[in-house]
């Protein structure tokens, strides 16, 4: 009978391959994010409201870009994001995007 690796072990190697990968993706979105500020797009908020406050805790439209980086496919915001509401058109938008991207990934 084989024996299981001990877990502390394997939780270490994980650990460490998420916090590789971690940083792996934070230097995509810096990158990503450093192309929309040098093409005079910056992402992030915007300020404006085009289709009205959806909620109270709505912070209005959001700049964001979808791009393949190493293989994946990578949406950045530009911050941190807990919900996005759109319209069907933007949402159509944001698939075609997608489907672009995954197509040339």
């Amino acid at each position: 009978m084989q024996e299981t690796p001990h877990h502390g072990d394997r939780w270490f190697k994980e650990a460490a391959e998420q916090g590789d990968r971690r940083k792996h993706l934070e230097s995509m979105v810096r990158a990503i994010t450093g192309q929309a500020a040098d093409a005079g797009t910056p992402l992030g908020e915007t300020g404006d409201f085009p289709q009205g406050s959806m909620t109270p805790d709505d912070e209005g439209a959001i700049r964001m870009a979808v791009s393949a980086q190493h293989g994946k496919v990578v949406i950045a915001f530009g911050k941190p994001i807990a919900w996005l509401g759109m319209s069907p058109r933007e949402a159509r938008q944001l698939a075609d995007a997608l489907n672009k991207w995954a197509v040339e990934v």
